[in-house]
């Protein structure tokens, strides 16, 4: 994966004023789709990708918000993934999180399948990272 400074400098993540609102109204969706997520997404068989999906645009959208709070206006959820290592987490953390990037990006257009446990790793990422995500912004 790229490092982050690789995106601004090819100008695939651009330096821009920062915007509170917008930051402001992303952390309120990933919120609501968190909550909807668990209060009516039970995890299985049936539901894994839906869940892999909702996880993965919850923490996308924490990172974009973050990124607009500081300024910056990203054209790829690459880029957004290679933010998560500007703050702080580990490698492993960034590594799933382009794993699982990839894995939605093939569920979402070209009908992949994931399957429940990878799910359940997925939600149990969400689960791991959300206040450390929340507490950025």
């Amino acid at each position: 994966m790229r490092e982050f400074k690789e995106f601004v400098a090819t100008g695939i993540i651009k330096k821009r004023g920062k915007n509170e609102a917008r930051a402001k109204s992303l952390v309120d969706a990933a919120e609501r789709r968190k909550i909807v997520m668990e209060k009516y997404l039970p995890l299985n068989s049936e539901t894994s990708i839906q869940v892999i999906e909702e996880c993965y645009d919850v923490i996308r959208e924490l990172l974009e918000a973050k990124l607009i709070k500081e300024g910056y206006k990203t054209y790829s959820h690459e880029a957004v993934v290679s933010y998560l290592k500007e703050m702080g987490f580990s490698e492993d953390k960034v590594v799933f999180l382009d794993e699982l990037r990839k894995v939605r990006h093939g569920t979402k257009y070209y009908g992949e399948q994931a399957d429940e446990d990878y799910a359940r790793k997925v939600k149990n990422f969400l689960i791991e990272i959300y206040s450390k995500l929340m507490g950025s912004i």
